[in-house]
């Protein structure tokens, strides 16, 4: 509700209505001693009915029909003491949609929806050399179609733009797992290194309303980390936390600038107390949970920043 046009560029009295509805259906087995076969079919159809009272013309409703299937080897041994495992994937999703874009000045502007075709590929690999160490190794082609928020806005500070295309990308990345125990304490940490190489990636940038506006950028790499850790003391002490370090790099203006809304760092904490067996009761839990958000540009620029 914004009769006013504080927000937007003209007054709006929305109620939007929108539906996804899913079919799936998938099957795994094994048809060798050394070898598994995972399939999946999935079905989607996302629909908007959007409704504007104080429109000039009347919101025209849009529609999108996702056919995905999938399938997935799995393969898996020993050699000596060495177990190994190693993932090819493939996943082909059809999409069709028929769109009509929101924004006050695109009003009654048929968006053609072309039928795209969204292939992923991906092959992953895991050693485990000794008992509790895994290291593995994965990589991959995808391809992204936006989503509704994208393709949409929120009718607030987040505005659709339903002429996006989709995201195409090549990733690699490399871990190392451990899990063990000593005495009372139990735990697994998992450390890994990514890098990714997109092309007409989505990114947001602000306009001069203080709105987020979707848009691609021909090209853009994303590098960084990930720690994530759990583990208990006795089963009365947890801590679980994940972190995430993230460098990304694009054209902007001739120069080569960070991506806007993408923080450097963010993390996760999380402590908790059990109390097991308090009469009746099988276990009972407190914790509390801790993020944190790294500052950020928020211009694609890099002109201006958002406090962490």
């Amino acid at each position: 509700s914004d009769p006013l046009g504080e927000i937007g560029l003209v007054p709006t009295e929305a109620n939007d209505d929108s539906l996804r509805a899913t079919l799936r259906l998938a099957g795994a087995g094994r048809v060798l001693p050394w070898l598994e076969l995972i399939g999946a079919a999935l079905y989607t159809h996302e629909n908007l009915d959007p409704s504007d009272a104080l429109a000039e013309m009347p919101n025209q409703g849009s529609a999108r029909h996702d056919g995905t299937v999938g399938l997935e080897a799995r393969f898996f041994g020993r050699v000596d003491d060495v177990r190994l495992e190693l993932r090819p994937s493939a996943r082909i999703s059809v999409v069709e949609s028929q769109l009509h874009d929101l924004r006050p000045d695109h009003l009654g502007d048929p968006v053609a929806g072309p039928l795209e075709v969204a292939p992923t590929f991906r092959l992953g690999l895991a050693i485990e050399p000794m008992r509790g160490l895994t290291i593995a190794a994965s990589a991959s082609t995808a391809t992204r179609v936006p989503n509704l928020v994208e393709l949409f806005g929120d009718r607030g500070f987040l505005v659709g733009v339903s002429t996006l295309a989709p995201e195409r990308a090549e990733t690699a990345d490399l871990g190392i797992a451990l899990r063990g125990s000593v005495g009372d304490l139990r735990g697994q940490a998992e450390l890994r290194g990514f890098l990714t190489l997109a092309s007409d990636l989505i990114r947001y940038r602000r306009n001069t309303l203080f709105q987020a506006v979707p848009e691609n950028v021909g090209s853009a790499t994303l590098a960084g980390g990930e720690l994530g850790l759990r583990g208990t003391l006795t089963p009365h002490f947890a801590l679980t936390t994940a972190w995430t370090l993230l460098g990304t790099w694009t054209e902007q203006g001739g120069r080569e600038r960070s991506l806007p809304l993408r923080p450097w760092l963010t993390g996760y904490v999380r402590p908790e107390v059990r109390a097991i067996g308090v009469g009746p009761i099988d276990r009972l839990s407190f914790w509390v949970d801790l993020e944190h958000v790294s500052d950020v540009f928020w211009d694609p620029a890099n002109t201006s920043a958002i406090e962490g």
